[in-house]
């Protein structure tokens, strides 16, 4: 057998190395979305989610603040904000709170806290931040509330992979407060 090649024709042999070519880049080209799909998966299986859970009562504690990861990966606090007024504390350190609530008009007894740069929260843990007890028990749950309005918590978290998030605690109205109605 006499192979021959006629000029501008494709011989077998070049027809079976170009389709190798395409198979390859094809199979390049799954490779690649793969690694990207499979990147995407694992950032959302670590991604981290800060919320604060408050809690208003008419027993003590008053009132009570937690940070809690929510999420399904490890959170580290960035940054931790206290604002009064709108006025950022730049030296805000946990006996400040006592400074604090004083000066919102609520007197008791109060333990805090406050949380450095680099501390991680654990998926499905929490952290205290704030707990209030009154010294008089005719400070309604209203004059609280009001008073707390004062106050912004700011915590700036990232993920594992650096993706950076904002959880933002202000006392708003909520559609689930209690309110107590006077009879005439």
């Amino acid at each position: 057998t006499v192979a021959f090649e006629i000029k501008g024709m494709m011989t077998p042999e070049m027809i079976t190395a170009w389709a190798s070519g395409l198979i390859a880049l094809a199979a390049l080209f799954v490779a690649v979305w793969q690694g990207y799909l499979s990147r995407q998966h694992n950032r959302l299986s670590l991604r981290p989610h800060l919320t604060f859970l408050h809690k208003l009562s008419d027993d003590n504690p008053r009132f009570f603040l937690e940070l809690q990861n929510n999420g399904v990966g490890p959170a580290e606090i960035k940054d931790f904000r206290i604002y009064l007024d709108n006025k950022h504390d730049d030296h805000f350190e946990a006996p400040s709170w006592l400074t604090h609530l004083d000066s919102i008009g609520l007197k008791g007894k109060a333990c805090g806290a406050s949380y450095d740069p680099g501390e991680f929260l654990a998926a499905g843990k929490s952290l205290q931040i704030l707990r209030y007890e009154s010294r008089d028990d005719s400070t309604s749950t209203i004059q609280i509330r009001k008073a707390l309005q004062r106050l912004r918590i700011e915590v700036t978290y990232r993920s594992v992979y650096g993706d950076e998030h904002e959880a933002i605690f202000t006392m708003d109205v909520s559609i689930f407060d209690c309110f107590d109605t006077e009879e005439e």
